[in-house]
């Protein structure tokens, strides 16, 4: 199977990532998966920020400005 997830240069497969974020097998071995990736991330960022004493409004835009960041930095 091939591996789509932008952290393969790491040696991280599909079904790595699927198991780490708890994501929706049928996604390893699709392009899909990337955005998967970032949405759950994304989710789990605003979670942290929240507990951290974020309001909802700002934890979401701290989280989206790292999920721009990170999509930005992996499709160079």
């Amino acid at each position: 199977m091939k591996n789509y997830n932008v952290l393969t240069r790491q040696n991280v497969t599909d079904v790595d990532l699927v198991n780490t974020l708890k994501l929706d097998p049928q996604l390893a071995g699709t392009p899909e998966i990337n955005r998967a990736a970032y949405d759950s991330m994304f989710n789990i960022n605003v979670s942290n920020f929240i507990k951290q004493g974020y309001s909802e409004g700002q934890a979401k835009a701290a989280a989206g400005r790292l999920r721009k960041t990170a999509m930005q930095y992996n499709n160079q």
